[in-house]
């Protein structure tokens, strides 16, 4: 796949690259990100700029792990 779309904070390394892609790939990505948006109810990579998230996603180190390993009650409180 070679399309250039969707929102910055989701988008996988290669996607915000521009290279070619696997769409399950940069799916399970997004996936994730969302998944860790509802956990910690914080954006994954926390950038400044499109070229800072770009950065640290390709670092695949999201800026905290905190509330994550908690059960739903625990971070609802």
């Amino acid at each position: 796949m070679r399309a250039y779309c969707g929102t910055p904070s989701y988008m996988a390394p290669e996607l915000m690259a521009k290279r070619e892609y696997w769409g399950r790939c940069v799916d399970m990505w997004a996936l994730g990100v969302v998944l860790y948006r509802l956990l910690t109810g914080e954006y994954a990579f926390g950038a400044e700029d499109d070229p800072d998230l770009q950065r640290r996603a390709g670092k695949g180190q999201p800026i905290s792990w905190e509330g994550i390993g908690q059960g739903p009650r625990e971070i609802l409180e």
